[in-house]
């Protein structure tokens, strides 16, 4: 195959990832791999043949973990919709939402916990004592 490049053609770029990406496994297969109907979907042939329980499982699975920050918390503004799980028809999904919004205030009372030893801490310290908080500041104090 002879290629004349006159600057730069993404379609011959040799890093370019083969196939298509199954959102349901999170593999990146080749296009023979997926069917039309699976292929409309967005999963693979092997993902698709698990039937529509455990796709819509797999899907709400993946909206969860995306509302998440780090795998640990969940955002102010996304718990609603995490706490939307806890009434799903699903009882995997109601189980599986019920762990990660304890996991989450698990989390967020730890962060509550940390963050008061850390002020209490500074608090028992005080402000350094060669330092006479009535002093003001002058220019010259200043180091730039």
């Amino acid at each position: 195959m002879v290629v004349i490049r006159v600057g730069y053609n993404w379609r011959m770029a040799r890093n370019r990832p083969v196939g298509r990406y199954c959102w349901s496994c999170g593999a990146r297969r080749p296009n023979e791999r997926f069917s039309r109907k699976s292929g409309l979907r967005g999963v693979c042939r092997a993902c698709y043949r698990l039937g529509p329980e455990e796709l819509a499982y797999r899907s709400a699975v993946r909206n969860i973990e995306r509302a998440m920050r780090y795998g640990l918390t969940i955002p102010r503004r996304q718990r609603e919709f995490v706490e939307s799980f806890l009434t799903h028809p699903d009882p995997r999904v109601r189980a599986y939402a019920t762990e990660v919004v304890a996991v989450d205030r698990e989390q967020r009372a730890a962060f509550r916990r940390a963050l008061r030893e850390d002020e209490e801490a500074l608090l028992e310290v005080g402000p350094p004592s060669d330092v006479d908080p009535r002093d003001p500041i002058d220019a010259d104090d200043i180091p730039f």
